[in-house]
């Protein structure tokens, strides 16, 4: 077991001394907040029973959990989208400290970089949070399942394709026909196709 001794902070980190009480031969040692998260401590101590550390069955050691600026960094997500994903229930911190400081573990640094390659690839946020919900509890899932949304956003995208290529030649056909040159914009072709009825914007696309 390990009890929360004290935290200090600076400007990125919050640093939280915890004292073991109970002897452990794991090189890593692990320890449940009260968050009931499973947060890994960063240094990394031989706690063997023959090592110096290792006194007295009590162990002083240091877990460094971020702010959100810090988080914003390492994760490449702004800290105002990194609040907005908290507010939309994709990302949570792990904890807040004495001076009611929200922080985050290497935990939610690994969740919000998920979310930023979701959206990266082009998942919605909505697509986002049913991935996480899969990565949570795998057991309770199977490939299928990821695979599904996958397929339907290729169908998506494939489509999106079809429409910017029908764009791209509508506006080649918007160019091809104006001469570009220094005479009134008043016989312009550009303006003068943009200013047909809706029932013959179809012939943009002939």
């Amino acid at each position: 077991m390990g009890v929360i001794n004290g935290e200090f902070e600076n400007e990125s980190h919050i640093y939280i001394l915890v004292r073991s009480t109970h002897p452990t031969p794991k090189k890593i040692f692990s320890l449940r907040l009260r968050t009931n998260k499973n947060w890994q401590i960063k240094q990394t101590l031989d706690l063997r029973v023959s090592s110096k550390v290792y006194t007295r069955y009590i162990i002083t050691m240091l877990v460094i959990i971020m702010k959100i600026g810090e988080l914003a960094k390492q994760s490449g997500i702004s800290a105002h989208t990194l609040r907005f994903y908290e507010k939309q229930g994709l990302l949570k911190a792990s904890h807040r400290t004495q001076s009611n400081y929200r922080v985050y573990s290497e935990t939610d640094l690994n969740t919000a970089k998920f979310i930023k390659r979701c959206r990266d690839i082009g998942f919605s946020l909505d697509e986002a949070g049913v991935f996480l919900s899969i990565r949570a509890d795998k057991p309770a899932h199977v490939c299928a399942d990821a695979k599904q949304i996958t397929d339907i956003k290729i169908t998506e995208v494939t489509q999106k394709i079809s429409e910017l290529q029908d764009m791209l030649i509508a506006l080649h056909k918007l160019s091809d026909a104006c001469c570009g040159g220094v005479e009134s914009a008043e016989l312009c072709s550009i303006l003068d196709t943009l200013e047909k009825k809706p029932e013959t914007d179809q012939e943009v696309k002939a």
